[in-house]
Parts: C-alpha cells; sequence; structure tokens
C-alpha cells in the first residue's frame, strides 16, 4: 500500500492508502511496478504485508516499508 500526505502537517494515523496492489497467491513476485503521481511538498510511505507465515526461517508474517520519500518544491 502507498500512504502520502502534505509535509509539516500534525503526526496522525496513516488513514486509507492513496494505492493498494495485491499478488496473487502461489505466484512468484520478481517485481512490482506501481505509479502514483508525486506532488510536491507531500511524504510517501510504501508498506507491504504478508499473510502467511515466513516458515521455516520465521514464525512471523513479513512486513516491510519504505524509508521516507520527499519530492522537493
Amino acid at each position: 500500500a502507498l500512504y502520502g500526505g502534505p509535509l509539516g502537517t500534525e503526526r496522525e494515523e496513516l488513514g486509507e492508502p492513496l494505492q493498494r496492489w495485491t499478488v496473487q497467491p502461489n505466484k512468484t513476485l520478481r517485481s512490482l511496478d506501481a505509479e502514483h503521481e508525486a506532488r510536491p511538498g507531500w511524504w510517501y510511505l510504501a508498506v507491504a504485508r504478508g499473510e502467511q507465515t515466513m516458515q521455516p526461517w520465521l514464525p512471523i508474517k513479513p512486513w516491510a516499508a519504505t524509508g521516507l520519500v520527499v519530492k522537493g518544491k
């Protein structure tokens, strides 16, 4: 999911994502191209989550996020 908002706003919950994507079960994900027009003065955060555990390596569900991405004015 892709989240974003104007820079300088109060810290708050992420709310609804600007964009969502899904991966079909039992498919190998080699790359994912998703486009969203960046607005000057906004922050963006991409978050990926999985529903199945990462067995046999880890007994947890996968979760990853990008660093903060800011497009200048």
